[in-house]
């Protein structure tokens, strides 16, 4: 079993599978891994497919600290254990982390591809109709999963996906309460909103890839277009359907960005 040692004693578990160029992929704080295995199948088919299990989560060692500069560091650990990789794919909290790991470290992170998420620095997402914008949403939210993580995990799902029924958010839920501890999440989502992404973002330029639909009540259409206006040098593209839900659309951005040849073109 693959484990990068940390000098704290974690030990973080990754796993990877397919050939070609490298990619590696991360879950949010409400993640679990089933969520992103429509993708990576589609990656697999043309690249060389890295995941991990953040600290607190899955086979991964269960303890903290869950803050933004320790997962930052994680991630920077896992990708030189598993290099060369050419992108990281990341949502939610996860871009952040992905965001500064690659400002940090360039030559370890070429690309950033980000599925429905831009980070954003203080009051930037003031004026839109996204969740992300409304700070008694987000306080709503820290209060519901910091005293019931179920509850909290059901409001999360639940506003992020609409059209998913009640048992899909109920088998999603008691997915990630197996798989992520609830310190773990809890912390990843305050160390998110007090995150400050800095000039992180624009260090990136055009290794900054951000696929999305803008469909969702977290980061809505409108609030993704007015991130292509803070971040002009991005690049940002428009999947119907949404990345998560279009593998195929998805995994296409993610071609475009590595080179790989779609499996119709080998």
């Amino acid at each position: 079993m693959p484990l990068v040692e940390r000098e704290d004693g974690v030990s973080l578990y990754w796993e990877e599978s397919g050939e070609g160029p490298g990619v590696l992929v991360t879950h949010s704080y409400i993640q679990h891994p089933a969520v992103m295995e429509r993708l990576m199948a589609e990656l697999r088919e043309s690249h060389r497919t890295i995941r991990y299990d953040a600290r607190g989560a899955g086979k991964s060692t269960r303890q903290g600290p869950h803050t933004m500069e320790t997962d930052v560091a994680d991630l920077i650990a896992v990708a030189e254990a598993a290099s060369p990789i050419v992108a990281v794919v990341a949502n939610g909290d996860a871009t952040n982390r992905a965001v500064h790991a690659a400002a940090q470290r360039p030559d370890v992170f070429p690309y950033v591809i980000s599925l429905e998420t831009v980070p954003l620095l203080p009051g930037q997402a003031e004026g839109t109709d996204a969740l992300v914008a409304s700070g008694g949403v987000l306080d709503a939210l820290v209060g519901m999963m910091r005293n019931d993580y179920r509850t909290g995990l059901t409001a999360a799902v639940g506003r992020g996906n609409p059209d998913m029924t009640q048992d899909e958010v109920r088998d999603r839920v008691d997915a990630t309460v197996a798989y992520i501890e609830h310190e773990a999440s809890l912390g990843r989502l305050e160390e998110w909103i007090a995150d400050r992404p800095g000039d992180d973002p624009f260090a990136l330029g055009d290794r900054f890839v951000v696929a999305y639909e803008g469909a969702g009540a977290w980061f809505t259409a409108e609030l993704l277009t007015q991130g292509r206006a803070i971040l002009p040098e991005a690049q940002f593209v428009q999947l119907e359907g949404g990345p998560i839900s279009r593998p195929d659309l998805a995994a296409g951005v993610v071609r475009s960005v590595t080179g790989a040849a779609a499996p119709s073109e080998t």
